[in-house]
């Protein structure tokens, strides 16, 4: 009987043990638990904090401003005072005003300008001679009836050609302007060549002094009058030969931005 009782005294010391420590055991993971989730809230709350903290930092903070973006200032004609005798257009659309007038300055070779014009002729002649060349100018100003008799023979030799009367008269309007439409008639424009030339309208020394001439022209107020591949716009074939004065401030933007004096006034 007392090694029963012993027994049973054995067995329920261990059940108390064993309870004991699964009641340990489940405080223990019920402690983890805690600490588990205390941790995920602490977590979640900070997040959360964070990207409060964020948006309200980004609500109060002062914005940068938003940078205007402008198109660059676009660059544009000099003014043009239309009534300045420099200013006066003269082509097959525009001839010459029925009261024009004009005083004429003797070049001393036969041929003559406007006299406003005469200065800065001399000066961009001077100019060309300190670089080694010798311009002349082979045709200033003309007549009524000399213009029209130019016109007259160049129409009749695109007519000896083979071309009707309307394709002649066309044609020579391209390269000869009809009488009262020439810048020649107004005194304003030059056809310079080489002194002493041999004949040859391409000789290479035009060609010279024409290139040289193109790129100081400007300079003294001039401007390339029929520039190449622009017939539709002047009426007039491309001619390297013919300057004509227009001002120093239109001839330094006209040649600058290659157009043609139609161009410029029509801006």
């Amino acid at each position: 009987m007392k090694r029963k009782l012993r027994h049973y005294i054995r067995r329920i010391r261990r059940l108390h043990i064993r309870k004991k420590y699964l009641l340990l055991a489940g405080s223990l993971l019920v402690l983890i638990l805690l600490i588990v989730n205390i941790n995920l809230i602490v977590e979640k709350y900070n997040t959360r904090n964070h990207e409060v903290g964020y948006i309200v930092s980004a609500a109060n903070e002062t914005p940068e401003p938003t940078p205007v973006i402008t198109e660059p200032p676009q660059e544009t004609a000099v003014p043009i005072d239309r009534s300045a005798w420099y200013m006066l257009l003269v082509n097959r659309w525009n001839p010459l005003p029925a009261d024009f007038q004009l005083t004429l300055h003797d070049l001393g070779n036969g041929e003559s300008v406007d006299e406003r014009i005469y200065p800065y002729l001399q000066q961009m002649f001077d100019a060309a001679k300190a670089a080694g060349f010798r311009p002349a100018v082979v045709s200033g100003y003309r007549t009524r009836a000399y213009q029209e008799n130019l016109f007259n023979n160049e129409l009749a030799n695109f007519q000896a050609e083979g071309k009707s009367y309307d394709e002649a008269f066309e044609l020579a309007q391209q390269w000869v302007a009809l009488v009262d439409t020439s810048e020649h008639q107004a005194g304003l424009a030059v056809d310079i060549n080489a002194s002493g030339g041999n004949g040859l309208v391409y000789s290479e020394k035009n060609q010279q002094i024409w290139a040289w001439l193109k790129d100081h022209c400007a300079e003294y107020g001039f401007i390339l009058r029929y520039p190449e591949g622009r017939t539709p716009i002047t009426g007039i074939q491309y001619e390297p030969w013919h300057f004509r004065y227009v001002g120093t401030e239109a001839a330094a933007y006209i040649m600058a931005h290659d157009i043609t004096f139609e161009e410029y006034l029509n801006q």
